[in-house]
């Protein structure tokens, strides 16, 4: 059963093919049913927040929680790894030193963010966060690729 999505009036319609059903759905309860579903996987893994054009951050998640209509996710610790112009990756992982640098809130509202997309047989979950700066977020599950402690400076 394949499915599509569109947004109407704050709520995001889904339509289930092939047998055309329409449900309305909240747009934080779409992110609610994903950690219901796939909180576990990704607990042990990753987060890669990228913020053009302030750089690249990256840590090992420890918790995902929705609190107050916001997707609140908690890291171990934090490491920026600076950008060019073009958005490439330039200089060394550093540890983000300020206070709260393992927390990273996300509001829970269209315009704000998108909707969570699988992005292929890989697990990983990823959304866009806006308004400025733009931001694409990566979530990469327990077991798959990680960023070595031992690469970041400050560890």
């Amino acid at each position: 059963m394949a499915l599509t999505s569109s947004n109407h009036n704050g709520k995001l319609i889904i339509v289930s093919f092939p047998l055309f059903k329409e449900y309305v759905v909240n747009f934080k309860d779409v992110w609610v049913e994903l950690l219901e579903l796939r909180k576990e996987d990704f607990i042990g893994g990753e987060i890669e927040h990228i913020e053009f054009p302030r750089g690249i951050y990256r840590g090992p998640i420890v918790s995902l929680v929705i609190e107050n209509d916001k997707l609140v996710v908690t890291t171990e610790w934090t490491a920026r790894r600076a950008m060019d112009a073009d958005g490439n990756p330039t200089g060394d992982w550093r540890k983000v030193e300020r206070e709260g640098a393992t927390q990273f809130t996300y509001e829970l509202r269209q315009g704000i963010i998108s909707e969570p997309r699988d992005i292929g047989e890989t697990r990983h979950i990823r959304y866009t966060h806006y308004p400025y700066p733009f931001s694409r977020v990566t979530w990469i599950p327990a077991g798959d690729e990680k960023l070595d402690p031992a690469e970041v400076e400050g560890l």
